[in-house]
């Protein structure tokens, strides 16, 4: 038999299920309490609304993290992902790299921000959009077997990994621009 112990005071949040007893035993509750009030355990109340917003402010972060990779890649090492470029193509690539990196700063200001516009969703769109070319950079070299550079080694997980990874992206940036999600509909403003 489980027993879940829970705060005295405050709400139900269960501290523990385990078998035995513990000294502030109210009753008996499955494992299911204990994931139904993750949020109060989080100390962070999860509305509908809210959940929401962190849902749709989920791509600009995984764009943050992937990105920030491939900038920092095409910048100082351009030539795993170029092999044999010249000083020019070098340039190009340290530049991509750069514009890379402002897109990161774009996604960091929307996650600063408390709620999720109309401009964020246009910014989902326009980011979401970037994401088809390295897509379509990753199908290409799976489809002509140009995974492997002169030396035989792939960069930053090879074309499988990007068109995964780049497609999963896309998916939620789209999803993102779609989202119906206004501050003036939350629950706290009723």
């Amino acid at each position: 038999m489980h027993v879940g112990c829970y705060l005295s005071r405050g709400p139900r949040i269960p501290l523990i299920i385990y078998p035995g007893t513990c000294s502030e035993i109210e009753n008996e509750r499955p494992l299911f309490d204990l994931l139904y009030n993750y949020s109060a355990i989080l100390k962070t109340p999860l509305r509908g609304l809210s959940d929401m917003m962190i849902l749709a402010k989920l791509p600009f972060a995984a764009h943050a993290v992937i990105e920030t990779a491939a900038a920092l890649s095409f910048i100082f090492s351009p030539d795993k992902q170029l092999p044999g470029c010249n000083a020019a193509a070098k340039l190009i690539l340290r530049q991509y790299g750069g514009l890379l990196l402002s897109t990161n700063l774009i996604c960091l200001a929307i996650l600063t921000e408390p709620s999720f516009t109309n401009m964020s969703r246009l910014l989902a769109a326009a980011l979401g959009t970037y994401h088809i070319w390295p897509c379509y950079r990753a199908y290409v070299r799976i489809h002509y077997n140009a995974a492997a550079s002169s030396k035989g080694q792939t960069t930053l997980g090879g074309p499988s990994l990007h068109l995964i990874v780049h497609l999963a992206c896309l998916g939620m940036f789209i999803w993102a621009s779609m989202s119906d999600i206004s501050p003036d509909t939350s629950p706290e403003s009723s």
